[in-house]
């Protein structure tokens, strides 16, 4: 089957025969369809589009719509994408381990990524939920409490399921937590901050920057000290933007989305990327009072008796540098495509900087 490279191409006979390779329908046919384009500000990786769908024959039972996700149509994001693997990731993890995951996450209806091309698309279950709202200025968009404790509660089962798990390395589209893509981003460290500095100096505390300038000459203890925890299966991209909830602030459940960085690594990698750039700088304190107690109380419930909580602080620390470091890299590249573009930067990383003054990590770079 040809991959499309956007909305634009899709067609009936496409999605029928999509959508019966992937075991979707039979006997039936697409007969028609709608697209709802969703706005750049939705990804960064992606174009999304929400596709409706009406069929010939009996279609009791089968999707009414669905979830397309295609390349960017950004030139740059798209060649980070395709040099990541981003796509082939996603599509391998929902194949070999979606029913696996403890965690609640969309059906893939359809996945293909090309050999030759950059091509890519995945078509997705769509989900019943709420995403945190993009029209939102992002400073106001902070986890909530009730949020970040589902989040990290069910992350936690996932964690503890798969911790130490051998067969993890048979896995070669998983991404290791020493693999020339994440050390890639860690080389790019000075020059990303050197470009990144500008953007957010004003609105940092000297402390932050202090944090910033100096985490180059720490990043190979970093490194060395995140290789040595145990592995288990990460989501590698969890945060309140990759998640649907069936309510806002206070939600009782929630779904992973976009499983394009799946990696074999500690657990408090996930927990350090949600924590540290989704908690609004003025609830940092919760970090110790409530969010990492609760994740090492679920780790807990769920059977995992040998890491003790004063060393899941210490990897936090860690693990807030890491996010820190690969965040300041990340941004320096891609194109948010949104008014707001200078924003998330300023925003995100003076939330990881908060959140690194606040677990003391400043020792770290004495």
């Amino acid at each position: 089957m040809e991959i499309p490279e956007k909305y634009e191409d899709v067609t009936a006979a496409w999605l029928t025969a999509a959508l019966r390779e992937g075991g979707v329908i039979s006997d039936a046919t697409v007969t028609g369809f709608t697209v709802d384009p969703l706005g750049a500000d939705r990804s960064r990786t992606s174009s999304l589009a929400r596709i409706e769908l009406t069929y010939a024959g009996p279609s009791d039972g089968l999707p009414r719509s669905l979830f397309a996700k295609f390349v960017s149509r950004i030139p740059g994001n798209r060649a980070l994408v395709a040099e990541m693997d981003l796509f082939r990731n996603e599509i391998e993890l929902y194949r070999n381990l979606g029913d696996e995951i403890p965690l609640d996450m969309p059906r893939l209806y359809y996945g293909a990524s090309s050999n030759d091309t950059d091509l890519a698309v995945l078509l997705l279950e769509e989900i019943d939920a709420m995403a945190k709202p993009a029209d939102v200025p992002i400073e106001q968009n902070g986890l909530t409490e009730g949020e970040g404790t589902l989040a990290l509660t069910r992350v936690a089962q996932m964690h503890t399921e798969w911790w130490e798990n051998t067969r993890l390395r048979e896995l070669s589209w998983l991404q290791p937590i020493d693999s020339s893509r994440r050390n890639r981003l860690y080389d790019a460290y000075p020059d990303s901050w050197e470009k990144l500095k500008p953007v957010v100096e004003k609105t940092f505390t000297p402390a932050g920057l202090d944090i910033c300038d100096r985490l180059e000459g720490l990043l190979p203890t970093v490194r060395r000290e995140l290789g040595g925890m145990p592995e288990t299966l990460c989501h590698g991209d969890y945060h309140g933007g990759n998640m649907l909830w069936d309510r806002l602030g206070t939600p009782t459940r929630v779904w992973a989305l976009d499983w394009q960085i799946p990696t074999r690594g500690p657990a408090i990698m996930d927990v350090g990327w949600f924590l540290s750039l989704g908690l609004n700088v003025g609830d940092v304190g919760l970090l110790r009072s409530l969010f990492l107690p609760s994740y090492h109380r679920a780790l807990e419930s769920h059977g995992l008796e040998s890491y003790p909580y004063e060393q899941l602080l210490s990897d936090y620390r860690f693990a807030v540098l890491d996010s820190l470091a690969r965040a300041v890299s990340l941004f320096a590249i891609l194109d948010f495509a949104r008014e707001d573009a200078t924003e998330i930067p300023r925003v995100l990383l003076g939330r990881a900087t908060a959140a690194a003054e606040e677990m003391g990590c400043t020792e770290l770079l004495r």
